[in-house]
C-alpha cells in the first residue's frame, strides 16, 4: 500500500475545479466590466422628435440606460 500515490481521479476533480473557477472568475469580470463596474458614464445628447421626447425622459429608460449601457442621455 503506498501512501503517497494519490487516489484515482483525484487530479481530473481538481482540473476540473479550477477549470470551474477561473470561469467564474472571468464571467464576473466580463459582467462587472474590467474596471471593477466602476466606469464613467458617457453623456450621450439626443435629437429629439416625432415622440421620443417623453421616451427619453421615462426616469425607467434613463435608469436602464445608465445601469447597463452605462450612457446618459
Amino acid at each position: 500500500m503506498n501512501l503517497n500515490k494519490p487516489k484515482e481521479g483525484t487530479i481530473e476533480k481538481i482540473v476540473g475545479l479550477v477549470i470551474v473557477l477561473v470561469v467564474i472568475l472571468v464571467v464576473v469580470i466580463v459582467k462587472n466590466g474590467f474596471n471593477g463596474g466602476n466606469a464613467k458614464i458617457d453623456v450621450i445628447r439626443v435629437a429629439t422628435g416625432g415622440g421620443k421626447e417623453a421616451f427619453m425622459a421615462d426616469e425607467d429608460v434613463s435608469k436602464l440606460m445608465r445601469k447597463k449601457y452605462r450612457i446618459e442621455v
